[in-house]
């Protein structure tokens, strides 16, 4: 007599693991992979009620005392905004761009609900004639304004050129430039000459740089040793024996200074 094999049917509606998932370490799979899918759920629903609560809502908007100069609707676009969503890396690029005069900018988020702002101001230093244009000039040759007449009080620097773009907000990048800056720059390190300020700067010529002070009188020097020459041109003009109507120029490119005289006052 044929045995007959019994089959086992498994209920309908049961879920059956299977075997390797039935062991401890596979629950122990199952277990993590259901807990960390709650838990991305969970994440995701906190971040979107972070960012469209009231509380994280940008109320305040702190700036330094130096950048009065700019409008205050500019910081409007701010409030109101999730501070969690608020781009600051776009935000200061926008900012450096309109307000070229805006240096060392840091722009920081503090919970729940303010945002500072920190800057310094770029101080005009001097103005140049580029292009046919007279552009004005930080201590740096960063690029303040390119539109306006020549400003009185700021010596004007000429016979220079730029193969850069010329940009608000870049620096003009010329030799010629921060040649002149830098004798403008250790010129006014010396109070004992601010009485006579510099009013031009030629530059044409790196080796040949003739500036001009408000009495009309002529400083000829080169590139080289610009603060050297500035401490020797401060003992020069500190002479009391000087007569500034009978001196046209000074030379400064040599060991020892030459005093050039105007004429028929030869000695």
């Amino acid at each position: 007599m044929t045995k007959r094999r019994k089959l086992r049917i498994r209920p309908k509606g049961i879920w059956q693991l299977p075997a390797a998932a039935a062991s401890p370490v596979g629950r122990f799979l199952i277990i993590g992979i259901l807990m960390a899918g709650a838990g991305v759920g969970a994440t995701m629903k906190t971040v979107h009620l972070l960012r469209h609560s009231k509380y994280f809502r940008v109320k305040t908007v702190e700036t330094d005392p130096s950048l009065t100069f700019i409008d205050g609707r500019y910081w409007d676009g701010l409030k109101g905004e999730s501070i969690f969503t608020v781009d600051l890396q776009k935000f200061q690029r926008g900012l450096a761009r309109q307000y070229p005069q805006v240096t060392q900018l840091r722009v920081t988020k503090y919970l729940p609900d303010k945002i500072v702002v920190s800057a310094q101001r770029r101080l005009p230093f001097a103005q140049a004639h580029v292009k046919n244009r007279t552009i004005v000039l930080d201590e740096k040759g960063v690029i303040l304004s390119m539109s306006g007449p020549p400003i009185g009080g700021l010596p004007l620097i000429s016979g220079v050129s730029s193969d850069r773009p010329m940009e608000l907000g870049l620096s003009l990048g010329s030799e010629e430039v921060r040649a002149a800056l830098e004798i403008i720059k250790e010129f006014r390190n010396y109070p004992g000459l601010s009485a006579y300020p510099i009013t031009k700067v030629h530059a044409a010529n790196l080796l040949n740089i003739s500036f001009y002070l408000s009495n009309d009188l002529k400083i000829v020097l080169d590139r080289d040793h610009i603060a050297r020459k500035m401490k020797l041109l401060n003992a020069v003009l500190s002479q009391g024996s000087l007569d500034f109507k009978d001196i046209k120029y000074i030379d400064l490119r040599f060991k020892e200074p030459i005093i050039g005289k105007r004429q028929g006052k030869h000695d």
